[in-house]
């Protein structure tokens, strides 16, 4: 079977895989493949006798007629890749407690040390403003770091 020239209208209703003997056509015609997400995209109209089209909606993940050792190896890898994930989401859930409880601890420093007038900030001047804020705030995490929180 050859391929007919795609137009653009082609791209959009290209939405069937070809299944024959249990497996899916691979794209542009090339082979077959177990795979859904391998598996070319086709017109309705491709299919003839003997090669069925299902839509890209309904097929399975794997072919029917795909082989067993390659589902467990697909299915491993996306379980490993999972797990790297979960371990990944899992340290990176740690470091944002970690970050916000630092965070809740030096906002209750600055809150003391404002409250002791350790330093003060001219709203009237944005630009020293500013620059009053990073040092005051540099000044209390620099205490901090320290230890020093009274």
């Amino acid at each position: 079977m050859t391929m007919p020239e795609t137009t653009q209208s082609d791209l959009v209703e290209r939405r069937f895989l070809l299944v024959k003997r249990g497996l899916y056509y691979a794209p542009d015609n090339h082979g077959y493949t177990g795979f859904k997400d391998k598996a070319g995209r086709y017109l309705e109209s491709d299919a003839y006798e003997g090669v069925r089209a299902i839509h890209v909606d309904q097929a399975e993940e794997f072919a029917p007629a795909c082989f067993v050792d390659l589902k467990v190896d697909c299915l491993t890898k996306q379980r490993d890749d999972a797990r790297g994930e979960i371990t990944r989401l899992r340290a990176h859930c740690e470091a944002m407690a970690k970050a916000l409880e630092t965070t809740h601890s030096l906002l209750e420093c600055i809150e003391q040390r404002s409250a002791d007038n350790m330093w003060r900030v001219n709203a009237d001047d944005p630009e020293t403003a500013c620059g009053d804020t990073y040092h005051a705030v540099g000044t209390v995490l620099t205490a901090y770091r320290k230890g020093n929180t009274a």
